[in-house]
């Protein structure tokens, strides 16, 4: 929020006020829903590969790879299904953010959207989604091979 309201509170800035926060949320939000259209952020690929090497982001790739097999193995177990949620929910994070540090936007988006879920309505919100996580895992690694960066 840029302008904000101070004490004593000016009810004839208040609204502006909020309008801002809620306008400048909304925009961010549909920002974000437009960025989950396409599975790969292709130019967050091209710059991990330009500035880190192709070698060394198709090794960060793998290890990606390695950490998303893991939590899908994870969490199509019963293994999975008898886990506290604080670890599923931790498990989830951390996929999230690999996700969004190599540029796969559907994966970041899908599980931001899993975790909140859980948060809010319980893990129930998990195994409703799973089916659609397992298919866009299997969309994303296949885009990840098209381009190059997996064997």
């Amino acid at each position: 929020m840029t302008d904000f309201v101070q004490k004593p509170i000016e009810r004839s800035k208040l609204l502006p006020a909020l309008y801002q926060s809620v306008l400048a949320s909304e925009i961010e939000q549909n920002r974000s829903v437009e960025m989950t259209d396409e599975i790969l952020n292709m130019r967050v690929l091209g710059e991990l590969s330009e500035q880190l090497g192709h070698d060394t982001a198709e090794m960060l790739l793998t290890r990606y790879e390695d950490e998303a097999n893991a939590l899908m193995t994870l969490l199509n177990s019963q293994q999975g299904k008898d886990a506290p949620v604080e670890d599923l929910i931790k498990d989830i994070h951390k996929a999230a953010g690999s996700s969004a540090q190599l540029g796969l936007s559907a994966m970041r988006h899908k599980l931001n959207v899993i975790e909140v879920n859980v948060k809010q309505q319980g893990v129930e919100a998990l195994w409703s989604e799973i089916d659609n996580l397992n298919a866009l895992w299997k969309d994303s690694r296949d885009a990840i091979r098209n381009e190059g960066f997996l064997s």
